[in-house]
């Protein structure tokens, strides 16, 4: 305090570093030596100066494909500083453009919006879906926050095979040998025509059990 009665701040005062309120014994004397005294209490008021940040560890997730639309497959999580542990109004929302997952505003739930399906479309060609997940403290102005979350679908066994002939005729001048093992059944060394079939539409480990079929016109060597 000035000798004129000025208070100031001699160093930066922080709400959430618990700079609440200070008590002050002020004193002032006279020329003739008379004092008094009195007790101030000053209280430090809390801004909007807080950034966000989200309490949610997980930055990555995996999904199986067609799970219903409306489930919930992430819960992203974020406090304010500036709110003193009490229920916070943040708002979140997703800044990419994602047709197939969509946000909660409110409580950050991220629920699937349409059909996951791993085997067709641009999931087939990359079952990655990237979002940025922002949340801030009110509607406009004020502080925010963003994050980077990936969601990985997975394929699940969904699609039968299908089969496809390919048909091989091995000319009179060359040795021609197509040697195939279905379920224990001993290989054949065949010339002649053979066709064999089949077409996975499945994708990753669920399209390793592939059962070949064929249909053949042979002669056994």
């Amino acid at each position: 305090m000035s000798a004129n009665g000025t208070l100031f701040s001699t160093t930066e005062l922080d709400f959430e570093a618990g700079h609440k309120s200070f008590y002050l014994l002020v004193g002032v004397r006279d020329s003739g030596g008379l004092e008094a005294s009195t007790v101030l209490q000053v209280t430090i008021v809390n801004i909007n100066d807080e950034i966000p940040h989200f309490t949610s560890p997980r930055r990555e997730y995996s999904i199986p494909e067609e799970v219903r639309p409306g489930t919930i497959v992430a819960n992203i999580t974020a406090e304010d500083p500036d709110d003193e542990g009490l229920p916070g109004h943040l708002l979140y929302s997703i800044t990419t453009t994602s047709s197939y997952l969509v946000i909660d505003q409110l409580t950050g739930t991220i629920q699937v919006a349409h059909r996951l399906d791993r085997d067709a479309g641009e999931l087939r060609k990359n079952p990655i879906i990237s979002l940025e997940v922002l949340v801030r403290d009110r509607p406009s102005g004020g502080q925010e926050n963003c994050i980077q979350i990936t969601f990985t679908v997975e394929d699940i066994n969904d699609n039968p095979a299908t089969c496809r002939k390919l048909t091989f005729r091995p000319s009179l001048d060359c040795v021609f040998s197509l040697f195939i093992v279905i379920r224990g059944i001993s290989p054949y060394r065949m010339g002649s025509a053979q066709s064999v079939c089949a077409l996975e539409l499945d994708l990753g480990p669920t399209a390793s059990g592939l059962i070949l079929s064929q249909s053949q016109h042979r002669h056994l060597y």
